[in-house]
Formats: structure tokens, C-alpha cells, sequence
């Protein structure tokens, strides 16, 4: 009899300790939840500031974001720069310390040693470069927002910069040196031109072989641009250079690009060594 009530208690036992085991799994149970990082990936437009020998050269610039789980690739101008990148739930953090790639806007070509900077949640991009440039080492900076983030500027700013020309690039064409009221050269010339914001920089670096000699000018000059052309009004310059091995003082370069490629330029000189005025004229078409 003892037994059977033993092996009764038992039994009622049993669905006790079931209930107290499924009690026990519930409390196991951890939920978690995951934490958001943000994706910059996207198109962006700005601006990047290059250091030249006599300035700083403020160009227009569009790249790629494309971000990844522990790196991040920008594409620039065809050339594609991947670095270390830490994402957090408001920014993406660039951590480019030692890199080697090569970078090129407009006539410029740049030997990129470090890329760093950071890309938000409002969709702005902060970007510093260290590079090389012509064996100086420069401090590059890039300015950019997100297409499509800025929702108060975005439909007014793109109008606004979809309409103005951007005459950048290589250009071929002639040029006439006049020395003594008489022609004194014309020759074929490449150069090159990179616009700014309100300024120009004319950059030749070309041999005439009609003087059999060199001609080297890089200058900056006010600019504005319309939807149709860019003018140069270096009316007052007072530039020392010295072209073709005669020293000269430049008062004024003046000309008109356009969109179809067409240029033209005059440039107002004087020789003090020889009491002469010197005009050079050079006309060209975009290559």
C-alpha cells in the first residue's frame, strides 16, 4: 500500500516539474536588438580645393560613394580609391592613413599618400587628401553633399550649376607673338585650362618651333561664367613672367571660352628691357 501511494506522489510530481523546466527556458530567452549603421553609398557634388604655386585652386567635383562592411571605395574622375572605414549610426568615418593611388582632376595628377575625413547623416562629405604634386607635398580638401540630401537647396543649387559652362580641359590651337608692332611668331600650342568658382588658371607649357623656344605660363585670372561662355577679365594684372627668354610684365589677359569648346584669348604686355609692347593672341578649340 505504502508503495502505491509512493508511485501515486510521483506521478502527481511530474507535471509540476515540467512546468517549472518550461518556466526556466522563457527566462533564457534573449532578445536582441540591432544596432542601425549608417550607409553613405551614394553620388555626391562639391567642390575640392588644390594648393597651387601662387593659390588655391577651387574646382567642381562629383564621386561615388560605395560602402562596404569594414571599407569604403571612392570613384573619382575614373579612378577608384578604397580605404579602411568605420560606420557608426550617424557617420561613416574614412581611415585612409597609408594608401598609394593615383588621383587626377582636370590637368592636375595627384599621388595620394593618405585619404581621411567623414561622411554624415545630413549627407555631407568631409574629405582630406594628402598627396604629392609636382614632388611638393600638398593638403588637398573636398566639400560635398549628398545628391538628394539637401532638400531645401537641392532642386535650386543643381538648376543653378546645371546652367553655368565648365570650360576645363586641354586645347590646341595657335598662337601669334607681336614684338615691335610686327609678328614676330605663329606657331601651333596646347594648354591647358582649369575653372574655378570666379576664377580661371591659363597653364602653357609649349615649344614653338618657329622661335625654337619654350613658352611657360601658369597664371589665375577673374572669370565669369553664363550658360554659354566663360569670360576672362584679367584686366588689371601687373604680372611679372618671362616668355620666350623676354622678360615682360603682363597688364591684361582678356578672352571668351564657350561651350562648344571654342577659345580665345589676348594677352597685354610690356618689355621694360626693350621699351616695346608685346600682344599675344592664341586661339583654340577643346580637344
Amino acid at each position: 500500500m505504502k508503495k502505491n501511494l509512493l508511485y501515486l506522489l510521483m506521478l502527481l510530481a511530474m507535471p509540476l516539474t515540467f512546468a517549472a523546466c518550461s518556466d526556466d527556458d522563457d527566462d533564457d530567452v534573449i532578445i536582441v536588438d540591432p544596432t542601425f549603421t549608417l550607409d553613405a553609398s551614394g553620388d555626391y557634388t562639391g567642390t575640392i580645393s588644390v594648393p597651387m604655386t601662387s593659390n588655391t585652386l577651387e574646382l567642381p567635383i562629383t564621386f561615388t560613394v560605395e560602402q562596404g562592411e569594414d571599407s569604403t571605395t571612392l570613384s573619382i574622375n575614373g579612378s577608384a580609391i578604397t580605404v579602411p572605414s568605420t560606420a557608426t549610426e550617424t557617420s561613416v568615418e574614412l581611415n585612409g592613413e597609408e594608401i598609394d593611388a593615383t588621383l587626377t582632376i582636370s590637368f592636375i595628377s595627384l599621388t595620394v599618400t593618405s585619404l581621411t575625413g567623414t561622411l554624415n547623416n545630413e549627407g555631407v562629405a568631409s574629405i582630406t587628401i594628402e598627396a604629392t604634386l609636382y614632388n611638393q607635398a600638398v593638403t588637398v580638401e573636398i566639400t560635398a553633399q549628398k545628391d538628394g540630401t539637401d532638400d531645401d537647396n537641392s532642386d535650386e543649387d543643381s538648376s543653378s550649376e546645371a546652367t553655368l559652362v565648365d570650360v576645363s580641359g586641354e586645347y590646341e590651337g595657335t598662337i601669334d607673338i607681336s614684338l615691335f608692332g610686327q609678328t614676330l611668331a605663329s606657331d601651333a600650342i596646347t594648354f591647358s585650362v582649369a575653372q574655378g568658382e570666379n576664377s580661371t588658371v591659363l597653364s602653357i607649357d609649349d615649344y614653338l618651333e618657329s622661335l625654337e623656344s619654350t613658352i611657360t605660363l601658369e597664371v589665375e585670372i577673374p572669370s565669369t561664367a553664363g550658360e554659354t561662355t566663360l569670360e576672362l577679365n584679367g584686366d588689371e594684372l601687373d604680372l611679372e613672367s618671362n616668355i620666350i627668354g623676354i622678360d615682360i610684365v603682363i597688364n591684361s589677359i582678356t578672352g571668351t571660352f564657350t561651350a562648344e569648346g571654342e577659345g580665345s584669348f589676348t594677352i597685354e604686355a610690356e618689355a621694360p628691357a626693350l621699351y616695346q609692347v608685346v600682344t599675344i593672341t592664341v586661339e583654340a578649340q577643346k580637344k
